[in-house]
């Protein structure tokens, strides 16, 4: 007889052991989606301080202005990461415990259904 864990909780995260890469791999870029996010607005700040400076640097506008684009679609790259990340995971742990639970109940006898009630 399989056992499995009667807390919802610890059944989801059982279901999730052979899912653990996609689960990192979402938790990963969510992080590094959150730091590069919080970052674009800071490269903003500083673009709009230079642009409003009374002596405009050409250099620093137009590396600001190249690095602000570009840290904004990487960010937007990195979160979508997160999101194909994210369900992977979860859909492989609902399939994984699909299995579980129906290896579960095969597993019992014809008398125990006769025997227990819905």
């Amino acid at each position: 007889m399989v056992m499995i864990p009667k807390n919802p909780i610890k059944f989801f995260l059982h279901v999730s052991k052979p899912h653990r890469t996609w689960m990192r791999l979402g938790l990963a870029c969510v992080l590094v989606g959150s730091v590069l996010s919080n970052y674009t607005v800071v490269v903003l700040k500083n673009l709009s301080d230079a642009l409003i400076a009374p002596s405009v640097n050409v250099n620093t506008v137009i590396f600001l202005g190249i690095l602000y684009p570009s840290l904004y679609l990487i960010s937007e790259l990195i979160w979508r990461g997160s999101g194909f990340a994210g369900m992977r995971w979860f859909t492989g742990a609902r399939f994984t415990g699909y299995q579980t639970l129906y290896r579960y109940l095969s597993a019992h006898s014809k008398s125990f259904f006769d025997n227990k009630f819905a």
